[in-house]
């Protein structure tokens, strides 16, 4: 067998050019018979640890390297771009220092050398070269290109620095052969080179698939991240088909005139022996303020705790003291306390956390001393007792039996790992003073990266090869959420069938399924950053955020902890910021500091609110399943909202029906033994929580609760191997510990079995519960004030903003539109009623909010005149000025149409005014000469726009409809037609009918197959949207419907395949219409409350006076009044300035539609006409 090993491979972390799963790679790679593997991925080191890590666990040697960009003229030039202005060369490490160096180039490279690609510069090889070996690259190299343009002294004096560089023995010409002629050509050029020059021959492959048959899913791969097609003949792909993991015979035979190339990889490989260290504790040593050992300040912080807590004075063993204050715990409580706290101790300090546990509390300290909200705790860590006693979370682990060993493990050496909730708006002061306090060399965020799942590889390939939308997105939509394609294809019948007969569908579905899994971008982690007692490029590479220009590592969180850096997550939390803000509103309209450490945990006003399904703007339980959840069950303490949010997940939520008849005395209780029973009865013998399988394990099987957690781990992940090896354990440990039989063990070991696999960490879902409560007692409670906090966190989201303005209404709350002296920048308090806040008109940045609140301090704006010269307008500029007016800022000095007419004249004026100021210019009475304070400017005397115009103003810039909705002229119509809202959608089952009216906001047309064209409309009401889907043959027949701003009925059927209905249409017409068809069962939409708009009506009278009867306005009255015949004939009445009028009865006969109404009113002003 030849021997070769592969030192040029890009993996799937060549973003959207490799296509190489690492495991599949190592797979492959020992199915082959090598026994070594490199990864040089494209600029950078994602997958170093990954691949070391998979290759030993298959009994490969891991090469770790990169190839790398070389800029020529230095990173400083930035006057080129593109791959000929950069140069390749590959670098592999042969030891420690090595791959330290390689971090360094990389992490160098996209800090300080990145311009579209991450550069080297040529300089700082020569001092970082150490443990590396060179190759010269593919055609992309240096000395590759030199030659081929006929530079060879050139190309000899680059190879000569790169041995002087690197060593002579670590600098090696790079040759491989694709089928490329160019290649061919530079092959002859090079192995001459390398005789000539004494220099070594490798031979590589460039492997971005693994598979031969893989070239087809890599092309395809290479047009998702071009944005091509494969019918596009000018498109990024591959020269050749061979860009494989060819066998060790295949390179022997492509290389059998150069064999010393093909030895020389054996030769590097013998010569790379990097041997990483793992499970490191890399944790800063937390520096105390009284310099004693972190062990001791926390033994020390949690006897603080103790009084503060429980009103337990003891000593450093944790024994009550014996002059202490007696306390009022009950002695076995007290017990059970002390106990716990010295048991977590010893853990702890025999682990190595303290530090650990110290700088968590140093956070959560800061953030409460800077007033930034922080959550009760998040996962497993509110389990701990020396967590509660610190402050880090704020739930007692013995109220609500939450287990420390699901925390911090003994029998198992593994990172403890705190979650910390803060403010959304305010996190990233939080990550700034981790920055602060212990550098910024030592603290970054995570990267992370985000693969093709099932559904969107799908829609990727379905795009690429050419299918039209919606036979690819029917094909998407088979596919469960969260399921992978084979397993799909397992389980999905109709998949399965249209899989296995139509070749169109199989190809895409095969395409897919390679491209699976594999890694499509990078990001920034969402919570997570490290913080080292190194600085951090020593032990793994770094680079910026594109968008952000945050510095984050290159390895995701996994190998950052398996290296031994510690992660700690910074979450931003919406709902803890609301109820900061609903606190602070609070402790202002009605002079009370709220404690939220303090409520009461059984407010009866709370839970009957929560069962009324009342739970908007409430965390966790706002989507329809939460709320049909908390209807049905009914929850009476904290308990069940604990269990609520356990349930409502996948798998879990089988178990919903007999929890609640359980809860609900319909159903009995039942225990698989005796002695489970204290551990199951609070969740009526049903095993929801991880926990408690732990204490099963533990009670009945003689575990300790740290085994019973693998336990939980083995079944969780389906390591059948694992699960074997713990059921006998467990079998055999009942036996003795329960003294029953192998039966009941087994039976019992099957009970616990499901809940194992989908059973919820306690811990979490109690903080959880408690955050949910918290809102809600809030929303009970305080419901005007905590709504004002809800709408100021959705400011920026039309959609959810008009959603919780609606439930304001539905609570008897009003909300009111933006008033220039009244709006502050958030929603605030007026009494019973919330204002809208400044900052949600769009347009209106917070510069220019900061400026008016500031000048109307003292003395409030009396005019849009006054307003202008005293805001300045390089804030408050022209757009800014039209937006607020638009909105209905300023309504209470005139009506919008007259300002809008006045802005120029007015800007102009503030403009003259305030450079007068300036410039300190004065009148002959020694006054500044502003107009500001004279007479008041005179609004123009012009008619209100049409109200049509008025909302679509108020809905582009608010997001809601102030004046009045769209939908409310038609209360009778939809009463009479039994139309049902929007909301009801999410309620009703798939294939259910209904009939429902809104707005149509937007319309997105697509092409099928058949070049048909089809439609998806986003539809709203009051209260609610959803998505219609107008098929072709419906959407030929609805077409005039959909124009962005219709009011529309519809009919159809739900579609609730995906997490939120869609609605398919069936039939369509515009509300305002009155010339659609005449089916049976069929009306027209008219305006209810329109005063005159009644169908017996027969005549229009418009009453114009003399200034508004012009040729124009009577042109433009003629032809909407030809345009749209109908039966009602139109009158004429001419006012002029004397008492008398002019009546004219004219010929004209026109329709008394809604759109005609509102046209006259357009062009003729509003009230000048009515029906009689």
């Amino acid at each position: 067998m030849a021997s070769f090993t592969h030192l040029h491979v890009h993996t799937m972390f060549s973003l959207l050019d490799g296509l190489c799963k690492i495991e599949e790679l190592c797979t492959r790679t020992k199915k082959l018979g090598m026994d070594s593997i490199a990864i040089t991925d494209h600029g950078v080191m994602y997958g170093a640890v990954d691949l070391y890590l998979e290759a030993r666990k298959q009994g490969l040697k891991p090469i770790i390297g990169m190839e790398a960009y070389v800029a020529p003229e230095g990173v400083a030039n930035k006057e080129r771009r593109g791959e000929q202005s950069l140069h390749h060369l590959v670098l592999l490490c042969r030891n420690l220092t090595g791959y330290k160096n390689l971090i360094r180039l990389s992490t160098r490279a996209h800090l300080e050398g990145f311009y579209y690609k991450p550069r080297l510069d040529s300089s700082w090889l020569e001092t970082s070269s150490d443990g590396l070996i060179a190759l010269s690259a593919c055609l992309q190299g240096e000395i590759p290109k030199l030659l081929l343009s006929g530079r060879e002294e050139h190309a000899r004096k680059v190879a000569k620095n790169y041995q002087q560089v690197f060593g002579e023995e670590n600098f090696y010409i790079e040759i491989q052969d694709h089928d490329i002629p160019q290649q061919r050509q530079v092959n002859k050029l090079l192995i001459a080179f390398a005789r000539k020059n004494n220099i070594p021959l490798v031979a590589t492959n460039d492997v971005h698939y693994i598979l031969p048959d893989d070239h087809e899913p890599q092309d395809v791969l290479l047009c998702v991240q071009t944005g091509k097609s494969l019918t596009d003949q000018n498109r990024l792909k591959m020269s050749s088909h061979d860009f494989y993991l060819r066998s060790p015979e295949e390179m022997a035979e492509v290389f059998k005139d150069t064999p010393d190339a093909i030895e020389n990889t054996m030769r590097i490989a013998e010569r790379c022996s990097l041997e990483l260290e793992f499970d490191q504790h890399l944790l800063p040593d937390f520096k105390t303020p009284d310099g004693s050992t972190p062990e001791m300040h926390l033994v020390h912080r949690c006897r603080d705790g103790l009084l503060w807590r429980y009103g337990l004075q003891v000593d450093e063993q944790f024994k009550e003291l014996p002059d202490a204050v007696v306390s009022q715990l009950d002695p076995a409580r007290k017990t059970e306390i002390l106990e716990r706290i010295a048991y977590e101790i010893s853990i702890i300090n025999r682990m190595g956390y303290a530090s650990y546990f110290l700088m968590v509390k140093d956070l959560v300290d800061h953030a409460r001393a800077e007033k930034i909200a922080v959550g009760p705790g998040r996962g497993s860590g509110a389990g701990s007792m020396a967590a509660y006693l610190l402050a880090i979370t704020s739930l007692d682990p013995l109220e609500h039996k939450l287990l420390f060993e699901r925390f911090l493990n003994p029998e198992r050496a593994s990172m403890p790992d705190f979650d910390l909730d803060f403010g959304d708006d305010r996190r990233d002061e939080m990550i700034q003073y981790a920055v602060e306090k212990y550098g910024k060399d030592h603290v970054a965020q995570i990267i992370t990266f985000g693969s093709m799942m099932a559904k969107a590889a799908i829609r990727d390939v379905g795009r690429v090869i050419g299918v039209p939308y919606s036979d690819v997105d029917k094909i998407a939509k088979m596919i469960p959420l969260g399921m992978d394609l084979s397993e799909s294809l397992a389980t999905v019948t109709e998949l399965k069938i249209t899989y296995d007969q139509d070749p169109a569908v199989r190809r895409i579905i095969d395409l897919s399924g390679r491209l699976e899994g594999v890694a499509r971008h990078s990001s920034t982690h969402a919570a997570a950053v490290v913080i080292s007692k190194n600085p951090l490029v020593q032990d793994i590479p770094l680079q910026q955020d594109a968008k952000e220009g945050k510095i984050t590592t290159q390895y995701s969180m996994k190998p950052c902890e398996k290296i031994g850096l510690l992660k700690v997550d910074f979450l931003g939390l919406r709902n803890l910021t609301i109820l900061g803000n609903a606190i602070d509103i609070i402790e202002k309209t009605h002079d009370l500091k709220l404690d939220l450490h303090t409520i009461p945990i059984d407010d009866e006003k709370v839970y009957r609110m929560l069962t009324r399904g009342e739970t908007a703007g409430v965390f966790q339980i706002e989507s329809p399943g939460m709320i049909k959840l908390a209807r049905d069950l009914g929850p009476t303490c904290f308990a069940d909202l604990t269990a609520m949010i356990a349930l409502f997940r996948p798998g879990p939520m089988a178990w919903i029906n007999d929890f609640i008849a359980a809860k609900h005395g319909k159903k009995k209780a039942r225990y698989p033994y005796p002695t489970l029973e204290s551990i199951l009865s609070e969740t009526y013998g049903i095993a929801v929580y991880q926990e408690q399988i732990q204490q099963i394990a533990c009670v009945f099987a003689g575990f300790s609760l740290g085994d019973g957690y693998l336990l939980i781990k083995a079944i969780g992940k389906k390591i059948a191997a694992m699960i074997e090896e713990m059921k006998v354990k467990f079998i055999e440990g009942a036996m003795k510990t329960s003294g029953v039989t192998e039966k009941k063990a087994e039976e019992v070991f099957s009970f616990i079995e499901p809940f194992a696999r989908y059973g919820f960490n306690k811990s979490h879902a109690a903080c959880y519960a408690r955050l949910t409560y918290e809102t809600a007692y809030l929303k009970a409670n305080y419901p005007v004030e905590y709504m004002a906090a809800v709408l100021t966190s959705e400011v920026a989201d039309t959609d959810k903003l008009a959603f919780y303005i609606n439930e304001c209404n539905h609570m008897g709350i009003s909300v009111v539109g933006p008033d220039i002296n009244k709006s502050n920048q958030e929603f605030s308090i007026e009494g019973h009623t919330i204002r809208f806040g400044l900052e949600g008109i769009r347009n209106v940045g917070t510069a220019s909010i900061d400026l008016i609140v500031e000048q109307r301090k003292d003395k409030e704006f009396d005019s849009m005149l006054d307003f202008c010269n005293r805001v300045d307008g390089r804030s408050c500029n022209r757009k800014v000025l039209e937006s607020l007016v638009k909105s209905g800022a300023f309504d209470k000095f005139g009506n919008r149409n007259q300002h809008l007419t006045c802005i120029d004249t007015v800007l102009s004026l503030s403009s003259r005014d305030q450079k007068a100021r300036t410039n300190g210019q004065t009148s002959m009475f020694g006054a500044t000469e502003t107009r500001a304070a004279e007479a008041p400017l005179p609004l123009p005397q012009v008619e209100e726009v049409p109200i049509s115009e008025k909302l679509t103003w108020e809905r582009d810039l608010l997001g809601y409809y102030f004046s009045q909705h769209p939908l409310s002229m038609f209360t009778d119509f939809i009463t009479r037609e039994g139309i049902a809202p929007i909301s009801k959608c999410k309620h009703l089952a798939s294939e259910s009918k209904i009939k429902t009216m809104g707005i149509v906001r937007s319309v997105r047309q697509i092409v099928t197959k058949k070049k048909t064209p089809m439609a998806f409309v986003q539809l709203e009401d009051e209260r609610d949207h959803v998505e219609l889907v107008v098929f072709p043959k419906t959407y030929q027949e609805t077409v005039a419907v959909w124009s962005s701003g219709a009011i529309a009925v519809v009919e159809g059927k739900i579609d609730f395949k995906d997490d939120e209905p869609k609605l398919i249409v069936e039939k369509a017409y515009v509300a305002e219409s009155s010339s659609m068809s005449a089916e049976p069962g069929t009306s027209t939409a008219k305006p209810s409350e329109h005063p005159d708009n009644v169908p017996e009506k027969k005549s229009i009278t418009i009453r114009l006076t003399s200034k508004k009867c012009c040729s124009a306005i009577l042109e433009q009255l003629q032809t909407l009044f030809a345009s749209n015949p109908g039966p009602v004939r139109v009158t004429l009445i001419l006012h002029s300035e004397s008492p008398q009028q002019k009546t004219i009865t004219t010929d004209i006969l026109t329709s008394s539609d809604n759109s005609v109404l509102i046209a006259i009113e357009r062009i003729a002003g509003v009230h000048t006409f009515s029906l009689e």
